[in-house]
């Protein structure tokens, strides 16, 4: 198996996303609807996570049998979730930690553990994850970043 994603808050490097286990979305690049609706769901996971090192994300590759495995470690618990379209095991992912996160028990988990915040992350902010994601995702993006994710806006 290889790395696909993580999205993890280490305070060593300030940061939860680096370069090379950002998501490849370049799929979306031409179907802008459905790239803001899985972008959307990654800063929605993403927001109760920053700056916390008790949670953490990832999405896994078995090249063998094409089988994409995500999980989501929170509180010594783990879910996981499979699929061979990395598109919908993103959306699983994200789903089931979005429905955590508004449960009673997620809310506990969050009181309990509440992290640095948007401020520990160097992408903790929404548009700058998003600018992150969009840099790095494969996408073709020849006007520039900042216009692209301004296209995403409207």
């Amino acid at each position: 198996m290889r790395k696909a994603f993580r999205m993890k808050y280490e305070p060593c490097k300030g940061m939860c996303y680096v370069a090379p286990e950002v998501v490849d979305l370049s799929a979306l690049g031409e179907n802008r609807s459905e790239l803001k609706r899985v972008t959307q769901k990654l800063l929605d996971a993403h927001k109760p996570i920053c700056g916390n090192e008790a949670f953490s994300y990832g999405i896994d590759f078995d090249e063998e049998h094409k089988l994409y495995v995500s999980s989501f470690i929170h509180h010594g618990k783990l879910e996981l979730f499979s699929s061979t379209d990395l598109i919908d095991a993103i959306v699983k992912l994200c789903d089931c930690a979005i429905e955590h996160f508004n449960s009673e028990e997620g809310k506990a988990e969050l009181s309990k553990t509440p992290g640095q915040g948007n401020d520990a992350c160097e992408h903790g902010r929404d548009d700058d994850l998003l600018k992150f994601m969009i840099k790095h995702s494969g996408i073709e993006t020849p006007e520039g970043v900042d216009r692209f994710v301004a296209t995403l806006a409207k």
